[in-house]
């Protein structure tokens, strides 16, 4: 078995927040939520892209000296760090893995590092079919679908029986008088 050396990036996104919630708090609050799922892996050392794309930010991971890297959006505050962590076991026997979203787009995708030339025109907007589109046969592993936070009413998918997501809760919780 090969040892890697694993490295995440929430890519910042502009989500829609509901009725009445400050944006940039609401975006503030996704993206600390989403960097936790990645901070609290094991074994992953966690950033916030500053890079526009996924494939940017899997070359600035590589020169990390990381050897495997992972780009989560940053508007799925409530992903399970499992799901992060089947990205990574898909990077094992394939050269790439992406978690679709539900309703379209990707929540997150890792490749082993350097990224590979065909990953250039991906982004977390691609579809599947743009993944597969652009990649060689049999290089990528699809994992289970998630949902983001990108419409007012996408908030009605968060679990409140779901570990974590703090910040978005405390945004989104009513207001005690």
């Amino acid at each position: 078995m090969t040892a890697y050396v694993l490295a995440a990036a929430v890519l910042p996104t502009d989500p829609a927040p509901p009725p009445g919630v400050d944006p940039a708090a609401y975006r503030a609050a996704l993206l600390a939520d989403a960097f936790d799922v990645l901070d609290d892996l094991a074994g992953v050392t966690a950033y916030v892209a500053t890079e526009p794309t996924p494939y940017a930010a899997l070359a600035a991971l590589h020169r990390t000296g990381a050897t495997i890297g992972a780009v989560i959006a940053g508007d799925a505050p409530d992903l399970p760090g499992l799901l992060v962590g089947k990205l990574y076991g898909a990077c094992e026997d394939r050269a790439a893995g992406v978690l679709p979203a539900r309703d379209g787009g990707l929540v997150g995708l890792a490749s082993r590092l350097p990224p590979p030339d065909w990953l250039a025109g991906i982004t977390l907007d691609s579809d599947l079919d743009d993944v597969h589109a652009a990649a060689p046969a049999n290089a990528v592993v699809v994992g289970p679908g998630w949902h983001r936070l990108r419409k007012p009413a996408d908030v009605s998918r968060l679990d409140p029986r779901l570990d974590g997501w703090y910040a978005t809760r405390a945004l989104l919780s009513p207001r005690r008088p």
